[in-house]
């Protein structure tokens, strides 16, 4: 049973476990909601700014520079092969 205090929204513990969707759609309108647990203690909900997420080519690590800095050698064509048969189960 949601109260409004103020203007504020105040949801019980139960009710967040139950009925999220309902909770943070009012959190979501209202800026702010507020939850209280049987002993007595509230904490806020609030919305938060989204973060925007860049979108483009990724860099990659280039493995084959860390291969030669770590003076790794490099690995043939026939090497390559077997393994793959390997892992293949061939």
């Amino acid at each position: 049973m949601s109260d409004i205090v103020g203007d504020m929204t105040t949801f019980t513990a139960r009710e967040l476990h139950r009925e999220t969707a309902r909770v943070l759609a009012a959190a979501e309108r209202e800026g702010e909601t507020v939850i209280v647990r049987r002993d007595g203690k509230s904490f806020s909900l609030s919305l938060r700014e989204q973060h925007k997420r860049t979108r483009g080519k990724r860099e990659f690590p280039d493995f084959l520079a860390r291969m030669r800095r770590q003076g790794m050698p490099k690995i043939g064509r026939k090497v390559s092969e077997a393994v793959d048969r390997a892992i293949a189960g061939e």
